[in-house]
């Protein structure tokens, strides 16, 4: 019986960022000798439909699993037209059927977004996605030399990027 109750809780703490279903992911690009990193736990989809169902439309979704997804960037940056201050940042998304709103929060340490405050938000942009044909099954979070992206299932965030 000892064993049997070890063995459960054991397999119900996933405190340990390896060992979660959704893997803490951390990507990172130098541009100018200055860091662009994202850090987030990567669900998969495993069959599911995301949006609109696991991912239900109009909400705020921390945008990864666990630990609202973070980013961190070492200088100023254009997004679109809006710009972005150096600095540490939770990233939010509200999906939506049209146009998702993107939230960069200035506390950036924090659990999924159950204390997520709007009022410490430093950027709200709004963006389309491109559906594509192709399922991403893992989440991804990056940056690359010019676009701020999002990926996963079908969708693509694709948003111009700019260090300034």
């Amino acid at each position: 019986m000892f064993s049997l109750i070890v063995l459960i809780l054991t397999s119900c703490d996933n405190t340990d960022p390896n060992t979660r279903p959704s893997p803490l992911t951390v990507d990172s690009i130098i541009i100018n000798n200055k860091i662009y990193k994202t850090e987030y736990s990567s669900p998969s989809v495993r069959k599911r439909k995301i949006w609109g169902e696991l991912e239900p439309y109009d909400q705020v979704w921390r945008t990864g699993a666990n630990d609202a997804s973070l980013i961190n960037i070492e200088s100023d940056i254009k997004l679109g037209d809006d710009v972005l201050p150096k600095g540490k940042y939770s990233f939010f998304t509200i999906p939506s059927k049209g146009k998702w709103t993107l939230i960069f929060n200035k506390q950036w340490k924090q659990w999924g977004a159950y204390s997520y405050d709007q009022s410490e938000d430093q950027l709200r942009i709004t963006f389309s996605p491109s559906w594509m044909d192709e399922n991403q099954e893992k989440l991804k979070i990056y940056f690359t030399n010019d676009e701020f992206i999002v990926r996963w299932e079908f969708i693509k965030l694709a948003i111009p990027f700019t260090p300034i």
